[in-house]
């Protein structure tokens, strides 16, 4: 939602409050069963180090929604990848930078398509670059890879 158009949030706010959205053709009522969920990667305050690319939200917006923090399903991550051992070396560089409370992404697709690269013959110290330690920091490297020692 963070990443959406303001005037399309606009439209949603409008469905959520109102009970009707503007179209170009017509005006439509909403269902009686619509349930609006949304996903960011920010709780609506706009870019950061990270999430650069994020919107700040208006604040009536933000007040209709009720936020939750939804962490990633590991066991669907190690389905995905279908490399056990890399997943497992994933999860725990990203349980050591978030125990170090740094502000990285170590995510799935760490996992997912770092054992596709490895599947097809990368080396393994090849594929942590690729997939693991772009766009982190020496320093904050230097960090996970200390505590994970």
């Amino acid at each position: 939602m963070d990443k959406g158009n303001p005037n399309t949030n606009a439209c949603i706010q409008s469905a959520i409050e109102n009970g009707w959205c503007r179209f170009p053709h017509k005006m439509i009522t909403r269902h009686r069963d619509f349930i609006a969920l949304g996903a960011g990667n920010t709780y609506g305050t706009g870019a950061d180090a990270i999430y650069v690319g994020s919107n700040t939200l208006d604040g009536a917006y933000i007040d209709r929604f009720t936020y939750m923090d939804w962490d990633y399903d590991e066991k669907f991550e190690r389905q995905l990848a279908g490399n056990d051992e890399w997943v497992d070396h994933v999860i725990a560089l990203r349980k050591k930078a978030d125990k170090l409370k740094l502000r990285v992404v170590i995510s799935p697709r760490a996992s997912i398509r770092g054992a596709a690269y490895l599947k097809h013959g990368f080396k393994r110290a090849e594929v942590e670059e690729m997939c693991v330690w772009k766009g982190i920091s020496s320093t904050d490297r230097g960090q996970i890879e200390r505590e994970a020692a």
